[in-house]
């Protein structure tokens, strides 16, 4: 199996078809555990696609279960991360009315306007890690990587993010 991994690491669209008829039942079988059916699929192709994606970086010494398992764990981490941010959004917007649904998304795109301009003053490296892991859903490691620097870099940075944006928040708020 691990030829197959050379084989995708060229490139090559049959060996990536192999991969994926050979191996997405156990996949979906591991992510399911996680989440329910529909989330489930979704979470699967975005395991395949992300390897497709990163596939030049496939390191020689890969084991197939192993590259597998890994994207699987980054893949719902990232889906679950995705899910308590949503939920956060829902619980800071201001209880509307059915009948308030336009002032309620007129809300919500001001809230976003604002957050978008905060994170356009963030320094641009800081900025650049900010985007990558919230908007890309890409790992600590990941950005790390992509970016060459270090993991605690990248942690620095979002925490330092993070911090400016609540800053931003309390004043707009008071």
């Amino acid at each position: 199996m691990e030829l197959l991994l050379a084989r995708i690491k060229r490139g090559d669209h049959q060996a990536f078809k192999q991969l994926f008829e050979s191996y997405h039942k156990k996949v979906y079988r591991f992510v399911a555990r996680f989440a329910d059916d529909d989330q489930a699929d979704d979470i699967v192709q975005n395991i395949f696609i992300h390897i497709w994606k990163t596939r030049g970086k496939i390191d020689d010494e890969t084991k197939m279960d192993a590259l597998l398992f890994n994207t699987s764990k980054q893949q719902i981490s990232n889906w679950h991360r995705k899910q308590r941010e949503e939920r956060l959004d829902e619980e800071n917007l201001p209880l509307a009315e059915e009948d308030e649904d336009q002032d309620s998304s007129y809300l919500l795109a001001e809230r976003r306007k604002l957050l978008s301009q905060c994170v356009e003053r963030l320094p641009a490296r800081r900025r650049e890690v900010f985007t990558l892991y919230h908007h890309e859903g890409l790992s600590y490691q990941e950005i790390a990587q992509y970016l060459n620097i270090s993991i605690s870099a990248v942690g620095n940075h979002l925490n330092r993010a993070t911090e400016f944006l609540r800053e931003q928040a309390r004043s707009y708020k008071g």
